[in-house]
Formats: C-alpha cells, structure tokens, sequence
C-alpha cells in the first residue's frame, strides 16, 4: 500500500518543516570571530617577529604582561571558537549517522571549550608565577 507522502515532491516535504531559527546567529558570530582574529593574529605576527630572538626567561617575562597575555588569550579563545563553529557546521552537513554526528559535536564543541581553558589557566600561572 503505498502513502500519499511519497507522492509528494521534495519542495513540498521540505516546506513543512520549517527553520532550524539558528542559521543567522551561527552565520553572525562566524564573522564576528574571523573579524576579531585577523587583527589579533596580525598583531601576534608582529610581536612574534619582533621577540623571537629572546631567550626564554625574557620571553616568559614579555609573556606575563598582562596586555600581551591578554591578547594571546583573545586570539586563541576566537580561533578555537571560530573553529569549533566552522567543524560544526561540516559534521552537521555531512555526517549523516546520528551517533557518529553527536559524538563528534560533542568533541569539537569539548575541544572548542577545553582549548581556551587550559590557555587562560597556563597564562595566568606565567603571569603570577613566572620562572619560580
């Protein structure tokens, strides 16, 4: 016996089911977070290119500044996030097992999370402890 439904054309199955409603946040903070990183990252290349000759201790010490933490910090919570975003979207498109597609979501967003954490607490431990 076969349904009406399958008679259907896939312009009329799709009609039906509506927006997601998370397109446009998800477009919005992708540019907002390719916006942030490309001046950061410009700004890191330039410091980077002017203090790679610093021996170690020194380069802790430049490190611990607060600015130059704070910034290192920025870009590597934007970029993690900005990556996080861009791989959600490709799993989402193209994994098409559910297990599959929620295990690596998990991942990626546990990464995107765990990335910037362990920056933030490696920063603030060169910050207060430095070299001890």
């Amino acid at each position: 016996m076969t349904t009406l439904k399958n008679f259907h054309t896939p312009m009329k199955r799709a009609k039906g089911l509506g927006s997601a409603k998370d397109g446009t946040g998800h477009w919005i903070a992708q540019r907002v977070s390719s916006i942030l990183i490309a001046p950061l990252g410009l700004m890191i290349v330039v410091w980077l290119s002017q203090n790679h000759q610093l021996p170690y201790p020194e380069m802790i010490h430049t490190i611990g500044n607060p600015w130059i933490a704070s910034l290192l910090f920025l870009f590597v919570a934007s970029v993690s996030y900005h990556a996080a975003l861009g791989l959600q979207v490709i799993i989402e498109d193209y994994v098409h097992n559910h297990f599959w597609r929620y295990w690596l979501l998990i991942k990626t967003r546990l990464v995107g999370y765990i990335l910037p954490a362990v920056t933030l607490f490696l920063l603030i431990q060169i910050m207060f402890l430095g070299m001890k």
